[in-house]
Parts: C-alpha cells; structure tokens; sequence
C-alpha cells in the first residue's frame, strides 16, 4: 500500500469523493482509480471511513481470493449506482429507484452503533463500524449518501468545471477578486 496520498477528497460527502475516484485526471488523461480490492482499502483508509487497524484487520481477513473479489464488485456496483443518484442530482431530477435501493442494501448490512458526538459546537450522528462481514465495509459509503440525500442541500450537488476532469461536489461556486467570474471551488488554489 503506498502511503502518499493518491484520492482527492473534494465533494464535501464521500459517497461524491467515492464517485470522484471514476473520474480522476492523472498525467493529462482521464483513470478510474478503483482498479482493485487493494486500491479501494486504500481509499477508505485515506477517506478515514476506515482507522488502519480496521484496514489490517480487512486485508488480514478478506484480502485475497474470492471474498476481495466480491467486496471489490459490489464496490463497483453501489460507486454505478452513485454515480447515477449524483447525474440525477446534478441535472436536478429525481433519485432512481435503483440508486436508493442499492443504497438502502447497504445499509440494511451496517453493523456496529451510532454514536452521537459533538463537532464543531454541533451534534452529530457517528456509526462507530466494527466490520464482521466483507459486506460491512462498503456501509459508509452508503451512510454518506444518506447523510446528504437526508441532511444536504441537494441543489447545490453538481460537477466542478475542472478542465478534464469533472468531479461531483456540493460546493457552491466562488467569485475570484481578480477574474470576477464564477469558478468552482475545487479549482481554487
């Protein structure tokens, strides 16, 4: 696992950053980082849906053979499926029924708690993940596309206009001083 850090995180939700990982731009053209079982630890660990001792527990457990196998396509299946709730969001349409039940499979395998924490002077909701199963590790994700379908402002979910590379965020556009013109935070240095 290499340790400098490979994703961007700019989507203000990670079930958006997980969708990101389809789109990204690396030496002037456009990868899907999610090549592998190996690849998609390394994101939930660099996106601290996962502490590394959860990451060597999973590696440990399930890292080869058919179970990585399986917890790699059904990571592909539920980031088809956000990415099809993000295109609807974008576009201001309704949620596909396909994208809420995938979600809604996910969930419904969540194992663990939820804790309420105080961040930032407000409360929130935590689920504190214990993962038993291989399915459990995709529960986050899932988590964090209904934290933004129940709790964000889904107007406000839209691609940035990075030249050749589109990523979906819920970031409002900023004004530059200089330009004046609006430009997507994300392109902001």
């Amino acid at each position: 696992m290499d340790r400098r850090e490979r994703f961007q995180f700019v989507g203000q939700y990670r079930c958006l950053d997980f969708v990101n990982t389809k789109f990204t731009k690396e030496g002037g053209r456009r990868v899907d980082l999610m090549r592998s079982f190996a690849d998609l630890m390394d994101w939930l660990c660099e996106s601290r849906l996962m502490n590394r001792k959860q990451l060597q527990r999973a590696l440990k457990l399930w890292g080869s053979g058919h179970a990585a196998d399986r917890i790699f396509q059904s990571a592909l299946a539920l980031r088809e499926a956000l990415l099809l709730m993000a295109e609807e969001l974008a576009a201001h349409q309704p949620v596909p029924r396909a994208s809420l039940e995938e979600i809604n499979r996910t969930i419904g395998k969540r194992p663990g708690c939820v804790l309420l924490v105080r961040d930032s002077g407000r409360f929130e909701e935590m689920t504190r993940l214990n993962p038993d199963e291989p399915d459990h590790l995709m529960v986050p994700i899932a988590q964090s596309a209904s934290d933004l379908l129940c709790h964000g402002d889904l107007a406000l979910v839209r691609r940035c206009a990075n030249p050749g590379w589109e990523p979906f965020s819920t970031t409002r556009p900023r004004t530059t001083r200089a330009a004046g013109a609006a430009r997507p935070a994300a392109a902001i240095a």
